[in-house]
């Protein structure tokens, strides 16, 4: 699982990349079908918790139960995953992302056409209002520490605009009342009978309106700071945001070491000052501290300064 979860991120950078670059050589266009778009969106949903290494609660919500319509399948896909990409990225663990769908009636928007609205909510670090207009341009990232920390290319949201506006919808950000972020997009409702019908327009009776899509309720909160193996000798510490690169690297190490795990250098520093590992073992760009302060805090403790550093970035 973790070895697909991390192949389908590099897959999906990688047709991002192509996406962007066919926009620009020969331009793209709508290859239209007519299915279910909510069951189809809350389909993207199930199998996103799966694809997520993070604690997060996704939930799902639609004030209606169904609304067949015409829309091109790749491309609506694709800006679902990259909305849900985003939150999950700017939100820590323990906060909520959610998705919800409700129908705007023309004589509400006063057009002629009906629309579909899709939000998607976050609990995130938010977008500042300098930033929120430009989001969506090619290769725009917010200046910000904790932003640059997590990385991107610019490119997600840049597409997201474009197969939006391909439907003749419209995108939009705004603040999320309780903190975060919420992406509107608004879409017309057309819906041609003559177009073939989506092959894998199946309903989705599993779950319901609302119900929380954690990706693995097993896993206690309390796992968040882990020491694994208390019979070995000595004790390594790892220091990441990654769940897969912890799993992965304590796995390892966990064969020959006691093993204690944090998700960033604030969280390794509590740990560091409550018993003393044998060496750390850091990433480098992490929200909250990151392993250059975390480095330079032990190295001024004259009683952690003897621990070994290592970086890995």
């Amino acid at each position: 699982m973790m070895i697909h979860r991390n192949a389908v991120r590099l897959l999906s950078l990688v047709n991002q990349l192509l996406d962007f670059r066919r926009n620009d050589v020969h331009g793209q266009q709508l290859n239209l079908l007519t299915g279910d778009i909510l069951n189809y969106v809350q389909n993207i949903c199930n199998s996103f918790t799966i694809l997520t290494d993070k604690k997060i609660n996704l939930t799902f919500f639609s004030a209606i139960p169904s609304l067949r319509m015409s829309f091109d399948e790749d491309k609506i896909g694709k800006v679902v995953n990259n909305l849900l990409s985003n939150a999950f990225k700017f939100t820590p663990n323990g906060g909520r992302v959610d998705v919800s769908l409700r129908l705007l009636s023309h004589d509400d928007t006063k057009e002629e056409l009906d629309f579909l609205e899709l939000k998607v909510s976050d609990t995130g670090i938010g977008i500042p209002d300098k930033d929120k207009k430009l989001i969506f341009d090619r290769f725009y990232q917010v200046e910000n520490q904790k932003v640059q920390s997590i990385g991107g290319s610019g490119l997600g949201l840049n597409l997201v605009k474009e197969f939006v506006d391909m439907h003749k919808g419209h995108v939009h950000v705004e603040d999320n009342p309780g903190g975060g972020s919420v992406f509107i997009v608004v879409l017309p409702i057309e819906h041609d009978e003559k177009l073939a019908v989506m092959p894998h327009d199946i309903p989705l009776v599993s779950v319901n309106d609302g119900d929380f899509l954690n990706y693995d309720e097993e896993k206690e909160e309390n796992e968040k700071v882990s020491v694994r193996n208390n019979d070995k000798m000595y004790e390594v510490m790892i220091v990441d945001d990654s769940e897969d690169f912890l799993d992965f690297m304590g796995n390892i190490l966990g064969e020959n070491y006691q093993v204690a795990l944090a998700h960033n250098g604030k969280e390794a520093l509590d740990l560091i000052n409550k018993h003393k590992p044998d060496i750390i073992l850091s990433d480098v760009m992490m929200p909250e501290m990151d392993g250059n302060e975390l480095c330079r805090c032990v190295k001024k403790n004259p009683e952690t300064e003897h621990i070994p550093f290592v970086m890995l970035t």
